[in-house]
């Protein structure tokens, strides 16, 4: 990317020393830090354990709902299976340049591309910047198994706090589901707990050791039944990304 410097990391397991145990864990190194633009978390979403938590005061729950009304979720996908081609894309929920394209350049992509079925996403969570990345993604998994992941994502993002600041909270997280219509908080926060939430966090890592992604946001065109082929964007807009993915659809 032109100026601004991805969230890095390094020092991904490799795939042949993967235990498959579920319990085997991998931590992925943090690399020198970017110098991080992350917006500051409202004092309500930081309140205490014991105040009942809502949507109100949860910034983007309009729009994200408007964005994705109607468009078909299945696990981590969100949009039609018979698309052409779909963009994979790798995030930490605490990076924040994820956080820059999903509210500047992903809107566009969805409202043009995605609704009208030429086009599918799909988010790999990984989770190497902090214990508060791994809180969100494995509260993730259990959003994707309610067809939710998007909504929670795309909200987590516009309401992210200060990077490892402690601030992914059962209360942040239950104000966040709060505004995401029909989603069951409490069913997520026990799906995180399962071993299963720690298998999508394992199944993500081990699709960036083999694309040899290195930092977040990075994402990869798809052709249907073809190879990644990975986006060289320029900027974090929705002009960029579409170009991007017009370069990689030609490669």
């Amino acid at each position: 990317m032109s100026s601004d410097a991805p969230c890095s990391f390094f020092a991904l397991v490799p795939e042949g020393l993967v235990n498959s145990s579920r319990k085997t864990r991998f931590v992925a190194v943090v690399a020198a830090a970017a110098v991080l633009a992350g917006v500051a978390i409202a004092a309500s979403l930081l309140g205490s354990e014991r105040s009942s938590p809502s949507g109100s005061g949860v910034t983007g729950a309009r729009e994200v709902r408007s964005l994705l009304q109607g468009i078909l979720q299945s696990g981590y996908a969100l949009g039609d299976p018979r698309a052409p081609a779909t963009v994979v894309e790798f995030v930490d929920l605490q990076c924040p340049f994820c956080a820059r394209l999903a509210s500047e350049a992903l809107p566009d992509l969805i409202r043009r591309e995605v609704r009208s079925g030429r086009l599918r996403l799909e988010l790999r969570v990984l989770a190497f910047i902090g214990p508060d990345s791994e809180r969100a993604a494995r509260f993730a998994a259990g959003a994707a198994r309610q067809y939710k992941v998007w909504q929670f994502t795309e909200l987590f993002f516009r309401n992210q706090g200060r990077e490892n600041s402690g601030y992914v909270t059962d209360n942040f997280l239950r104000r966040i589901g709060a505004a995401i219509p029909g989603f069951d908080v409490d069913r997520a926060l026990a799906f995180a707990q399962r071993p299963e939430a720690e298998d999508d966090l394992e199944r993500a890592r081990l699709a960036a050791g083999r694309l040899r992604v290195s930092s977040t946001p990075t994402l990869f065109l798809v052709p249907r039944g073809g190879q990644p082929r990975k986006l060289e964007l320029s900027d974090l807009t929705a002009s960029a990304l579409r170009e991007a993915i017009r370069a990689a659809a030609v490669r």
